[in-house]
């Protein structure tokens, strides 16, 4: 049974034509998100926790990187990936 997840975080949802003020963004390779009236202490921030139906889901983490991260989850940085092979 997967019990529902209560942290400090938004859902994310990319879609075209987002606000300037809330549109990822990119710092090299690195994805960020940010709102000017959302405080995050690292805008790379981002949790992947499973669903009920064993899929990842992708949050923007409010809390600190690796602190208290929710039972399930994982902290990332999510970095722009251009090789002909994937590695791990």
């Amino acid at each position: 049974m997967v019990k529902p997840i209560v942290f400090a975080c938004l859902v994310t949802a990319f879609v075209s034509g987002a606000t300037a003020q809330t549109a990822p963004d990119w710092s090299g390779d690195t994805l960020l998100w940010s709102d000017p009236s959302v405080t995050r202490s690292q805008n790379n921030a981002w949790l992947i926790c499973p669903d009920a139906n064993g899929n990842d889901d992708l949050y923007v983490n409010l809390g600190p990187y690796a602190y208290n991260t929710p039972a399930g989850c994982g902290d990332q940085t999510i970095h722009a990936y251009t090789g002909s092979t994937a590695t791990a």
